[in-house]
């Protein structure tokens, strides 16, 4: 089987092709100041090139190319899944899910939540159904692991019918960056220690307490925006900021939503640069 895993992060998009398991692809597409940069290697040949902005919005087509340009996908050797990454804010999002259009649907409500998110997840998803319209394509939750996390913890305090009616809790994510590091410490240490705190730390950036294998806490919570400070991101903030905001600095949703998502972490504090 050839498995092409599709990763769009907030500052990057990354790729990988297995085939029967072994990784035979690795492609990351990231801004190197004004440009971005492809660092890619194809069975073991590494190559740095530049790529332009509108290679960088098209770059599943620009990376599928590529690979058939060198053979690597082919009538021959064909896709046979595809497996993407999705940050979405919803109980629905808590499963792994083949997508289809009642999926989309699905999202297209998250993105109403949080658009700076899911837009782009959209846009990828749907470039990826067109270029592959008869490979499967999974939708991995990046909240799935959290699923574990009590609801003492999970719920926040407000009002039982808010909750409900717009599906407000602590989903917690980069579920899948977790799950990945508590399997390579499970391949290298003799037993698991019962408590381990493990951090993401990314543009994106995350703690996760685990008691004996399972989440038990996430610094995110509804959105990505919440717990620890980002490159762009505020994280923890005392929501009266946000209050008064919005009445004392004319701010409409829109633009606090950018301004916390994308003008806010490090960026705000040295006032040049999330980096």
């Amino acid at each position: 089987m050839s498995i092409l895993s599709v990763n769009p992060g907030s500052s990057s998009k990354k790729y990988a092709l297995y085939r029967d398991s072994e990784q035979v692809v690795t492609a990351h597409f990231e801004p190197e100041g004004n440009e971005h940069v492809l660092s890619l290697s194809v069975e073991g040949v590494k190559q740095q090139r530049p790529v332009t902005k509108k290679e960088y919005s098209e770059a599943t087509a620009y990376l599928v190319a590529l690979l058939e340009k060198e053979q690597v996908i082919s009538k021959e050797n064909p896709l046979s899944a595809v497996g993407i990454r999705v940050v979405a804010s919803g109980s629905f999002f808590l499963e792994d899910r083949e997508i289809d259009a009642a999926y989309l649907e699905k999202l297209k409500e998250a993105a109403i939540r949080a658009p700076l998110h899911t837009l782009p997840l959209i846009h990828e998803i749907e470039h990826l159904m067109k270029t592959f319209p008869k490979v499967p394509i999974i939708g991995v939750s990046d909240s799935a692991f959290h699923k574990s996390i009590p609801p003492h913890f999970r719920n926040y305090a407000l009002p039982a019918e808010t909750v409900e009616r717009h599906d407000i809790r602590r989903f917690g994510y980069h579920g899948i960056s977790v799950a990945s590091v508590l399997r390579k410490l499970s391949g290298e240490m003799h037993e698991l220690p019962s408590r381990i705190i493990v951090a993401h730390l990314g543009s994106g950036a995350s703690l996760t307490a685990v008691k004996h294998g399972q989440s038990v806490a996430n610094t995110m919570g509804f959105t990505p925006l919440d717990g620890l400070p980002m490159a762009t991101r505020v994280g923890q903030v005392d929501p009266g900021v946000i209050v008064h905001l919005a009445k004392h600095a004319g701010m409409d949703p829109d633009e606090l939503e950018n301004y916390l998502f994308k003008q806010s972490g490090l960026r705000g504090v040295s006032g040049k640069t999330g980096d």
